[in-house]
Parts: C-alpha cells; sequence; structure tokens
C-alpha cells in the first residue's frame, strides 16, 4: 500500500513539474521574431510573430506569400511546425508566417472580446461617407 501511494505521490509531482515547464519555459522556433506593436490611441501593445521562410536571405528577389494569423501564442507555434515539412519538401512554397497575439498582459479572452467586437464611431471620428 505504501509502495502505491509513493507511486501516485511521485507521478502527481511529475505532472506538476511538467506543466510548469511547459508554462514558463521560453522556445524558440527558427528564422521567428516577435515585434511588439503599441496601438496609439489606447497605448495596449500587441505581440506580433513573424517567421521567415529558409530562403528569404538568398533569394532576396522572390516574393514571398504571407500567412497571416490571430492568436498568435497558441497558433504560431503550432502552424510553423505544420508548415515546416511541405515547406521544405517542395509540396508547399516557401511562405511568410504572421500571427498577430492578444495584448500583452491581458487574458487572452477578455483582449479577443474587446479587440474583435465591432463599435461605433464617435461622431466626430465618423468620414463624410458615414454620416
Amino acid at each position: 500500500m505504501m509502495v502505491n501511494q509513493m507511486k501516485s505521490f511521485l507521478f502527481s509531482a511529475l505532472l506538476l513539474v511538467c506543466f510548469k515547464l511547459n508554462a514558463a519555459t521560453p522556445y524558440e522556433l527558427p528564422r521567428s521574431s516577435v515585434i511588439e506593436l503599441e496601438e496609439k490611441s489606447s497605448g495596449r501593445i500587441y505581440p506580433l510573430f513573424i517567421q521567415l521562410p529558409p530562403s528569404y536571405t538568398t533569394k532576396t528577389d522572390e516574393i514571398y506569400p504571407v500567412i497571416y494569423l490571430t492568436d498568435g501564442y497558441y497558433s504560431f507555434p503550432i502552424v510553423s511546425g505544420a508548415m515546416r515539412f511541405p515547406m521544405n519538401n517542395g509540396v508547399m512554397q516557401h511562405a511568410i508566417i504572421v500571427a498577430v497575439s492578444y495584448q500583452k498582459g491581458s487574458a487572452g479572452s477578455n483582449s479577443r472580446i474587446r479587440d474583435f467586437t465591432p463599435t461605433v464611431a464617435k461622431a466626430s471620428e465618423k468620414s463624410p461617407q458615414m454620416v
């Protein structure tokens, strides 16, 4: 009985360590960078994840398609990984991947709801065509 309790404890401790490391451990994707964009009217900062294809520095005359993503913290590593094999094996054209993420320091769902909810412009902000 004591052995089973010890196994359960060790398994639980291992799970906690794994989840803690996954959430807090930084990672780096090849040929990628993060740029912070500031929305001037509110001062909000949004991370912009960018990954360039392997041929970007050698084929300077090449025009690359761009794959745009939202929810960058979540979608960028997934799409980057999924695109690696087809791009590197000639099945898919090399492309630039750009992902806009949630507001820095904000809970993802709060930022997403606010950023994707349409608002009505104030009368002073409306263009002549909108009046």
